[in-house]
This record gives C-alpha cells, structure tokens and sequence, in this order.
C-alpha cells in the first residue's frame, strides 16, 4: 500500500531530523571529505517523490546536498526501511514497531497491577 510505505519514509526522516545535534554534527564530520555513498533499502520500490525528500534529509545530515543514494530493495525488511551510512544504521520496521508497542503494553499493564493492587510485590522487589 502507498500511503503505508509513505508513512515509513516520513518516520524514517524524522528519526533522521530526531537524532541528537552531537551526533548529526559527528556524522556530518565524517561525510566531510568521503564520497561514500548513503544506502537507503526499503522492503518496497520507493515513489521518486518519496527519494526526493529522502535526498533532502540526507543532504541535510551529511551537510552535501548531492550526496549519492543508493536505493536498494531488500525484501528481508519485512515492510521496514533503512538507511546505512559510514557503518550507522538508522532503521523502521513493522517488527520493531510490534516490539516497541508490545513493551509499551506491558508497561502501561503493570504500572495498572501496581496501582489497583499495591499488596502485590513488584517483580524487581521479589528475591528469588
């Protein structure tokens, strides 16, 4: 589907635009003077317009807006996205997602057990 694979493009850009100033200025640095290509692999052809603005951020985060992409499909994703530059990986899957939101899940559902029943121990306070 179009609109989710547009999706995972936009979440790819914003953890591009997310990531810490320190770390952006370090990949920055490294691009510096490289040619390297940044290898962009996406379970999914991506739409050329969706490679625009993906060209656009890594411009923006190498600090060389004609820096080469390399746009490669990787069906092992399983509906996820990467982007792969000087040995960084900044990356969306469906797995990872499930994960996170599984670990959300279960931290909402015990923060609600220690609320609503204060007598039981929590797990970490419980000696084996």
């Amino acid at each position: 589907d179009a609109a989710i694979e547009h999706r995972m493009v936009e979440v790819l850009i914003e953890r591009i635009d997310s990531l810490d100033q320190k770390e952006k200025e370090s990949i920055k640095s490294t691009f510096q003077d490289s040619e390297e290509k940044v290898i962009v692999q996406s379970a999914f052809p991506l739409a050329p317009e969706d490679r625009r603005r993906l060209a656009v951020a890594v411009g923006s985060l190498t600090g060389k807006t004609d820096r080469a992409i390399e746009y490669r499909e990787n069906a092992d994703l399983i509906s996820g996205i990467e982007l792969l530059a000087h040995g960084r990986q900044i990356a969306w899957n469906v797995s990872d997602y499930l994960d996170n939101l599984e670990a959300s899940f279960d931290r909402a559902l015990r923060e609600e057990v220690r609320q609503d029943h204060p007598e039981i121990p929590h797990s970490e306070e419980q000696k084996p």
